[in-house]
């Protein structure tokens, strides 16, 4: 099984049965969405709000919940 790794800087929003990990940058947030399989789709914004309503509308349109079927 593999470990999960500790991020005292990463924060872990649920939405639809996704887990969204954002993180602030120096520069601005990013959101990172684990696709079953695959890279993770990384997006960013200038604020952590935002950056969650990218990661949502994302989700909203390209993907079922895991365990739906599409």
């Amino acid at each position: 099984m593999a470990e999960e790794r500790y991020d005292p800087h990463l924060e872990i929003v649920e939405y639809r049965g996704w887990k969204l990990a954002v993180r602030q940058t120096p520069i601005d947030w990013l959101v990172f969405i684990a696709l079953p399989g695959g890279q993770p789709i990384i997006l960013g914004a200038a604020d952590r709000e935002s950056a969650i309503a990218k990661a949502t509308a994302w989700v909203d349109d390209n993907s079922p919940p895991p365990g739906e079927k599409s």
